[in-house]
């Protein structure tokens, strides 16, 4: 190998190494609000099926912060609606079975 060929190999190599960084702020969001998140899943099994309500953490915090006492209802396409039972932690659960998925195939 030539020496310039070394040579810009090794110049390759620290020009990789070097980046730059910029740190970014969205305007649009607030690190104090408590939006809600819902967590489910429905597949083609008999259930119950679950949906978890909760309030996203403040940044840096590591607090779980429930909702409860919510009124949740899931429907599907054909018409059925389920109004899920509490059960604790933030978490709804199926009773009727009403609510069924369907494996599809393609």
């Amino acid at each position: 190998m030539t020496v310039t060929c070394r040579a810009l190999i090794l110049l390759i190599c620290i020009l990789s190494f070097i980046s730059c960084h910029e740190a970014y702020f969205p305007d649009e969001l607030d690190a104090q609000d408590k939006i809600l998140v819902v967590e489910g899943y429905i597949d083609d099994g008999p259930g119950p099926f679950q949906v978890k309500l909760s309030r996203a953490s403040v940044f840096n915090e590591t607090s779980y912060d429930e909702v409860k006492n919510a009124s949740v209802t899931i429907s599907d396409n054909l018409g059925n609606n389920e109004l899920l039972k509490e059960h604790n932690d933030g978490r709804y659960l199926s009773t009727s079975g009403k609510i069924m998925g369907i494996h599809a195939s393609y």
